[in-house]
């Protein structure tokens, strides 16, 4: 059985546990799990704004009420930063995780070393910025592959 702390679960098991959620969701807000109604939703009311008469349309009426079964769906995204110009690595390339820092692999010299960094914001996929512990020349290694290990040779290889 997969724990919590696994980093990613059997597809299969997210879909078995993803459809046992549809049971409270009828008991509870009466409708099925979906991200249609969440269109619906938010449609029907930037649509009020220019035509108030869609609100005469019960469906879309309905959608706009202001209850918790119409807008639990509804993601909304806040940019709290920008980032001008950054190193990202992802997650999966930072060892020893904590609050804000870790180790990442980088390329310096044609060789590569494991580096203690510092890390800042953490983006929407899972990439972190990198905010010191590296040189200005030094090159984080995003992709791992076995057989990777400190003082290795390595290039850099630009997509």
């Amino acid at each position: 059985m997969p724990s919590f702390t696994d980093r990613a679960w059997s597809p299969y098991v997210a879909g078995i546990v993803i459809g046992l959620l549809q049971i409270p969701a009828f008991l509870i807000i009466e409708t099925a799990l979906g991200a249609s109604s969440s269109y619906v939703t938010v449609g029907a009311l930037i649509a009020a704004w220019f035509d108030p008469a869609i609100l005469d349309i019960g469906y879309a009426a309905n959608h706009v009420a202001a209850t918790a079964k119409n807008w639990w769906q509804v993601e909304v995204y806040i940019t709290t930063v920008h980032l001008a110009s950054v190193r990202l690595v992802p997650e999966a390339a930072i060892g020893n995780l904590a609050r804000n820092s870790g180790t990442v692999l980088t390329q310096e010299d044609g060789r590569l070393q494991r580096r203690q960094v510092g890390l800042g914001h953490r983006l929407l996929d899972g990439r972190y910025e990198i905010v010191d512990g590296l040189a200005e020349t030094s090159v984080p290694v995003i992709g791992l592959v076995g057989g990777m290990r400190v003082g290795r040779a390595a290039a850099v290889q630009r997509p």
